[in-house]
């Protein structure tokens, strides 16, 4: 796949150090966001995203990751608990027959129990994409429907396995899907017209249906269509999400008709075989559940913006009739836990904007985190009673998504163009979109040494530079150039993305001043390299695409 550093490159490349906050930064043209925060076992962080234009991850870092897309594409990256991007790479999908560049939307992600990472995404009719990252290639093509996909890599980001699915149906029903992990089995809730044999006959769903592959494998082991209501005409409707664990798979989806008298369907599937042992449609409120995760003992922790005042939400399976919660000045979100057999135990509204602005949930032994406009929060799994609250020398930041780990909470700072909502204490200089990191224990904010601070190792010559080669990307041959403040011994090397040396370039003693290189990539396969250059004791660094 073209665009990828992996983890040996960046270990390769030098002393990279980690940070936070981290920075995320793009030109005033480009559009990006993060869509999901998941905590990995051993603390890191994975980081699901979309972008538009070029986008700059760990800027002044070595290497700089440096993207540059003109459709809407995805990208996955792998954070370690310091604020080192051990791997990243988009998901940069091609015409076919034409080769240029154009979507694939990524959906969801859930991390396997070994901290491998699963990934649920669309390609649009007529496009191909390798979901492979490395030197090899897994290319996935999709016909004149929209095929889904879901791919897992391992924690060191190597491909392991992919499964497709044909979506005979609407783009429009693919703007939420649902992904989770229990029990060596990856479980996928696809839209309605979808394509459950994965063979030439086609057996097409007619609703929403929960999908169970083999975590080790990929190989499908059951479909299951769910009682969530069936897009139509006048009422068109959304398989939203989807959580698992504990031998559960809880899902939620949204009816949404015209008329303003949205509802929402919520269920829960025995793991095992994909049964559907209860099932609740809201009659009343026009309020929805929009986020979904595991608690203790495969309990559900659900959430959901309170609207109005004027409205609510019913969330009693029981009586799904009455409205358990509406909004107010200061609760805005409706927070829930139901037991596996369907018993509502409590239901809080809480003072954070869950669901506003792309806020979510995360659920980690025993409390919940809830991030949304101006709120970082922590409530008690047992009974939804608010434990502590994101200090006010942190400010009140739009937080996009959370993750934790037993350590620590990560999330993403969007400030909306909003000075009001900036999150405060990050050193000067650095952009209002970040990746911050808080202590758990009280939600303090993480504040990492910059990069720049490090010592510069002692030598004669010193800051040196390696630009991109001219032309970039390249196809064939091109130069790169080097300047050097002084006179130094140099090796400028070009490595592959498994950290090969494929190319010495130059080594040889070198003047200072201005110096240009040929590289010749005719015999290099397409994909991304890395010049190395060394002179007496630096190192510099710079990503290369290789395009056909």
């Amino acid at each position: 796949m073209r665009l990828f550093v992996a983890l040996a490159l960046l270990l390769l490349a030098g002393p990279a150090r980690g940070q936070f906050p981290l920075p995320v930064l793009g030109p005033d043209d480009t559009d990006w966001e993060i869509l999901q925060i998941e905590a990995a076992p051993n603390g890191a962080f994975y980081v699901l995203g979309s972008f538009e234009g070029e986008l700059i991850l760990t800027p002044g870092m070595s290497p700089d990751l440096v993207w540059d897309a003109p459709n809407p594409t995805g990208f996955l990256a792998r954070i370690s608990d310091a604020g080192l991007v051990e791997w990243a790479f988009p998901l940069e999908a091609r015409r076919q027959n034409f080769g240029d560049e154009s979507s694939a939307t990524p959906k969801r992600i859930a991390v396997l129990p070994n901290g491998d990472v699963v990934l649920l995404g669309t390609l649009g009719f007529i496009l191909e994409i390798d979901l492979d990252p490395g030197p090899g290639q897994e290319v996935l093509t999709a016909g004149r429907d929209i095929s889904a996909f879901v791919v897992r890599y391992t924690a060191d980001g190597a491909y392991v396995w992919s499964a497709a699915m044909n979506l005979t149906g609407s783009v429009a029903n693919t703007n939420a899907m649902g992904l989770g992990v229990d029990g060596g089995r990856v479980f996928a809730l696809i839209p309605a017209a979808f394509d459950a044999d994965p063979g030439p006959a086609e057996v097409v769903t007619t609703v929403p249906a929960l999908v169970a592959m083999d975590a080790a494998t990929g190989a499908s082991v059951f479909v299951e269509e769910t009682s969530l209501p069936l897009a139509g005409t006048f009422s068109p409707s959304v398989a939203h999400d989807l959580a698992a664990g504990g031998g559960s798979v809880y899902i939620v989806g949204h009816s949404l008709p015209f008329n303003g008298a949205n509802r929402f369907t919520l269920s829960r599937h025995d793991a095992a075989t994909g049964v559907e042992t209860w099932t609740f449609t809201t009659t009343e409120g026009r309020d929805l559940l929009t986020s979904l995760d595991i608690g203790a003992n495969g309990t559900l922790i659900a959430a959901g913006p309170l609207s109005s005042s004027a409205t609510g939400i019913a969330l009693d399976p029981s009586d799904p009739g009455t409205l358990t919660l509406s909004r107010d000045d200061t609760f805005r979100t409706a927070l829930a836990r139901y037991t596996p057999g369907g018993v509502l135990e409590w239901a809080e509204a809480i003072p954070v904007n869950i669901g506003a602005w792309g806020g979510g949930i995360a659920v980690e032994g025993g409390e919940v985190f809830g991030s949304g406009f101006g709120h970082l929060r922590v409530f008690s799994e047992a009974d939804g009673s608010l434990l502590r609250s994101l200090p006010d020398a942190v400010g009140n930041p739009n937080l996009r998504d959370v993750g934790a780990s037993t350590r620590h909470v990560v999330s993403y700072v969007d400030p909306e163009d909003n000075d009001s909502f900036e999150i405060q204490g990050v050193p000067d200089g650095l952009p209002p979109t970040l990746l911050v990191q808080f202590e758990r224990s009280d939600l303090s904010l993480i504040l990492s040494p910059p990069v720049a601070s490090e010592p510069a190792a002692e030598s004669r010559v010193g800051a040196i530079d390696v630009p991109h080669p001219h032309p970039h990307p390249l196809r064939s041959q091109g130069t790169v150039s080097v300047s050097l403040p002084e006179a130094a011994d140099v090796r400028l090397a070009l490595v592959d993305a498994l950290g090969r040396e494929v190319a010495v370039l130059r080594e040889a003693p070198m003047a200072a001043g201005a110096h240009t290189v040929r590289l010749d990539a005719q015999d290099l396969a397409p994909g991304v390299y890395l010049l190395v250059l060394d002179a007496d004791g630096h190192r510099a660094t710079r990503p290369v695409v290789v395009a056909r």
